[in-house]
């Protein structure tokens, strides 16, 4: 398969996480290590992460799904040592009003810290 079929199908997940149709949206989010894979680490960070910001305002079960992918996004990002950027949006979607979308996120908190090298994020800690 060629190069450009193998990114069609990513394009048009990247395009549903904009959607307005929550099942899109939805679907894309259950397949972040799919665009992240396909984006590569660094475009990972620079830009899905980033865009990661503009989910937070959405409803529980996407919320949910968003915290639930987010952890799985570890293997993304070019290394253990770039962990810590997950940390901010699970942070936020801690504060969340539904209890389930608060435990996933928690949940994926301490995964992710399990992951991190604490001397080089003290900064993180205070």
């Amino acid at each position: 398969m060629s190069k450009s079929k193998n990114l069609s199908p990513v394009a048009t997940l990247i395009d549903e996480l904009k959607s307005d149709d929550s099942k899109k949206r939805l679907n894309s989010i259950k397949n972040f290590s799919t665009i992240a894979a396909a984006i590569g680490p660094e475009r990972t960070r620079s830009e899905l992460l980033p865009f990661v910001n503009e989910l937070l305002d959405d409803e529980d079960d996407i919320l949910l799904q968003l915290a639930d992918s987010l952890g799985s996004l570890t293997d993304y990002l070019g290394g253990h040592q770039f962990s810590y950027l997950l940390l901010n949006p699970l942070e936020k979607i801690c504060y969340m009003e539904d209890v389930a979308v608060r435990d996933k996120a928690a949940q994926n908190v301490r995964k992710v810290a399990k992951l991190m090298d604490f001397k080089k994020h003290e900064d993180l800690m205070a």
